[in-house]
Parts: C-alpha cells; sequence; structure tokens
C-alpha cells in the first residue's frame, strides 16, 4: 500500500509540473498551485520519509514481533519530526514549544487509534477511507487543493485494498497498514484544519476531526479506560472494541463493520456542518455525536446476546 500511495503522489506532483510547463489558453492557470507545491515542498519530503519509516517499523512488526515500547518510540519519534518541521496544531497560541508537543501527542494518538481500530476485516481501512473522503471535501471547500490531492491519492489507495481486504480478507493491513493510515490521517487531518498559514483560532477546525475521526479515537480511549480499570497492559488485544460488542450482540463480523462505517459516515457528515454554522452551533453538533457514542455504548452493555 505504501508503494502504491507514494508512487500515485510523485506522479501526481510530475503531473501538475508538467501541466504548468505546457499550459495555454485551453487549460487552467496552474500558477497558484505550483507556488502552493514549492511552499509545501518540505512537508511533502517529512511525509515520504515519515510513512516510509513508520511503514517499515510495522512491516518489522508483522515479521518478528517488537516490543511494544520500542515500537512506541518510534511513532514518537516520527511525530516529533514531523511536528518540528512540518505543520502544526496551533489553535492560535503562539508558544513553539506547547505546539509541538500538542502537535505530536495528535499525530502519535491517530496512529494508535488506527492501530487499535483494525480489529476486523475492513473495518479500519473502511474507516481511513470514509475520513479521506471528508477531508477531501472539507479541503476543496477551503480552497487547499493540494491538500484534497493529498487526501484523494491516500482514499483512492485504500479502496484499492479494501477490494482484497473486505470479509472474507485476502489480505491483511497489519501494523505497517495501520501505521501508515494512521500517520497520514493525522497529517490530513492537520493540513486539512488545524493548520492554517499557521493560525486557527475558531471551533470548527478543532472539531471537523474530532468528529471525522470520532470513532477511532472513541473505541481507542473506551478501550484504553477499561484496560486501566482492570490492571491490563495497554498493549495486549482483547475482544472490547466496538466492533467486538456489536458481535456479541449478534452481528456478524460483516454486519459489526457496516454499522460502524455507517456511523463514520454520519459522523462525518455532521462535520462538514460546522463550516457553516455559528461557533454555538459546533458545539452541539459535538455533543450531539458525543451524546449518540454513550447511547450507543450503553445500549453495548446491558444488551447481551
Amino acid at each position: 500500500m505504501f508503494l502504491a500511495w507514494a508512487t500515485t503522489l510523485l506522479l501526481g506532483v510530475l503531473g501538475l509540473l508538467w501541466l504548468t510547463t505546457r499550459n495555454s489558453g485551453n487549460l487552467p492557470d496552474t500558477s497558484e498551485l505550483l507556488a502552493g507545491l514549492g511552499n509545501m515542498r518540505r512537508q511533502m519530503c517529512l511525509l515520504l520519509g515519515g510513512t516510509l519509516v513508520l511503514t517499515a517499523v510495522g512491516l518489522i512488526d508483522d515479521i518478528r514481533p517488537m516490543k511494544a515500547g520500542r515500537k512506541f518510540l518510534w511513532q514518537i519519534l516520527v511525530a516529533a519530526v514531523t511536528a518540528c518541521w512540518g505543520p502544526r496544531l496551533t489553535f492560535g497560541c503562539h508558544i513553539s514549544f506547547l505546539t509541538w508537543a500538542v502537535t505530536t501527542l495528535w499525530i502519535v494518538t491517530i496512529i494508535n487509534a488506527v492501530n487499535f481500530f483494525d480489529n476486523m476485516d475492513a473495518l479500519a481501512g473502511g474507516t481511513a477511507a470514509i475520513a479521506c473522503f471528508f477531508f477531501l471535501v472539507v479541503a476543496c471547500l477551503r480552497g487547499q487543493f493540494l491538500v484534497s490531492g493529498l487526501a484523494a491519492v491516500t482514499g483512492g489507495c485504500i479502496c484499492g485494498f479494501l477490494w482484497y481486504n473486505r470479509p472474507p480478507a485476502r489480505i491483511f493491513m497489519g501494523d505497517s497498514g495501520s501505521h501508515l493510515l494512521g500517520y497520514l490521517l493525522a497529517v490530513i487531518s492537520i493540513l486539512t484544519t488545524f493548520y492554517v498559514h499557521g493560525e486557527s483560532t475558531t471551533i470548527a477546525p478543532v472539531l471537523i476531526p474530532l468528529l471525522v475521526l470520532g470513532l477511532p479515537l472513541f473505541d481507542a480511549m473506551a478501550v484504553i479506560a477499561i484496560r486501566l480499570k482492570l490492571h491490563q497492559p495497554l498493549y495486549i488485544g482483547d475482544n472490547r472494541h466496538l466492533s467486538h460488542r456489536f458481535a456479541a450482540m449478534g452481528l456478524t463480523r460483516p454486519q459489526a463493520v457496516l454499522v460502524i462505517l455507517l456511523l463514520n459516515c454520519m459522523a462525518g457528515t455532521s462535520a462538514l456542518t460546522l463550516l457553516w454554522l455559528p461557533p454555538i452551533g459546533d458545539a452541539l453538533i459535538f455533543l450531539q455525536l458525543a451524546a449518540a457514542l454513550t447511547v450507543i455504548s450503553l445500549i453495548q452493555f446491558f444488551v447481551k446476546k
């Protein structure tokens, strides 16, 4: 999946450069896109480097299991380097160390949330594809066409993978795929929403990625809370994920995956409305989704197969 993504991205960049050199009256003006590409050159190099390192770490772990602490250190290293020289979460804050630390934490969190979510065929991949679609729409609406291209390339590669990963899966994502997708989703979310010319002062940019990626984040937080309560290691898998609880209610595994993907679509659609709502409306939409997830969790807790 990494090779497909990187090759497509590089071919897209080369195509943009070729289009610029051949521009004529019959073609759209690409000078602004080229200027934006120049401004994003460092971010693109960081993105390629980060995806390569994390894919390699995940692949090594798939072949020969790596200690959780060592894998976590690699995640922190890549996230810290990305936050140091790449886009950052600012929230209007100008304290460099604080924005670097929050960005690092966000990237590591999304990587592990996607990794945790990879517990059924097509679940993590389908969720990532849906997230890419909504980030693409948001980027287009905000005029961030290079970022929308990145989201489109990522989503397209995931869709190609899902053809073989749908139940019953013929190929599996593994840690290499989940690390790759988690890192890409984290960076795309920063570029699309949090990061606007180094400044972000409204509530919508904060809530949009939390809604689009709400299901993986909610699942990760719930599982971590349960493992801490039971004094179990955080890095050892179990059957307490959102998808497993749906299956325990009587759904088949494909049905459980479908329900969660539909919930992802609902959350993503809600996120799009934040672009036009006042701050109070943004907060109400977020609270509405949080309440819906709480109700689902309560139903799963009280209803047994």
